[in-house]
């Protein structure tokens, strides 16, 4: 409602009440990201969850920053940190209840990202954790398996602080993830969140079978980020 549409498309008062609507009717999942915007869409939810938090299961996620004409990953322990009190400012609560990490850094171990944001569970600002799958159609361009590099990765936070969800594509346009990363969570216990169910661009004619666009992590390109 605030992510990957022009302004002219941008109607605050329309977009908060979408979200109330969605409430009232029987949904709880509220999804964003600080990079959505970046931060307008998680100010627009915080201004439904000043009135309503009790209503909402608040999920946003940390890791990538948006620039002019790129996207950079930014992992460093104390970028985390400052993300998710910033994140919390916006969206008006004092505590996440999902965060999720967006993107690996490839400049910073894995491992180290996901301590902070386990420190962050452990000071009360977030109460699980997340981590968004590296999309299957990226590896198979470089010749690995389906979804690998997200098991690699899973493998290794979960030594350092418990996963709760996994985050990946998945639609009639992109079912790579019933082949792989759904059954391996599944057998671990963990859940699997599915995103762009109904493949946005590929339904409005912008993109061909199997290529459905991903709104909310494709960009120019990714980068690691020295910044702390």
């Amino acid at each position: 409602m605030s992510w990957a549409y022009t302004a002219s498309q941008r109607s605050g008062e329309q977009s908060e009440r979408a979200v109330h609507t969605a409430l009232d009717s029987g949904a709880s999942l509220l999804d964003t990201a600080d990079m959505y915007g970046p931060f307008t869409n998680e100010l627009l939810v915080g201004r439904v969850l000043k009135e309503r938090r009790a209503d909402a299961f608040v999920s946003t996620k940390c890791g990538l920053l948006v620039g002019e004409q790129h996207i950079v990953a930014n992992g460093r322990p104390g970028y985390v940190k400052r993300a998710c009190d910033a994140s919390l400012r916006r969206l008006q609560t004092d505590v996440i209840d999902l965060y999720q990490l967006h993107r690996a850094d490839p400049e910073v171990p894995i491992e180290e990202t996901w301590g902070a944001m386990a420190e962050l569970v452990a000071a009360g600002k977030v109460r699980a954790l997340g981590l968004c799958a590296v999309g299957a159609r990226a590896q198979r361009r470089a010749g690995a398996g389906m979804h690998d590099a997200t098991v690699r990765q899973l493998e290794r936070v979960q030594q350092v602080f418990p996963v709760s969800c996994v985050q990946a594509e998945l639609s009639v346009w992109s079912p790579d993830a019933l082949e792989a990363l759904v059954p391996w969570c599944a057998s671990r216990g963990w859940a699997s969140w599915r995103r762009c169910r109904w493949a946005t661009a590929s339904s409005a004619g912008r993109s061909p079978p199997g290529r459905a666009s991903n709104r909310t992590t494709c960009g120019p390109g990714i980068r690691g980020s020295r910044r702390r």
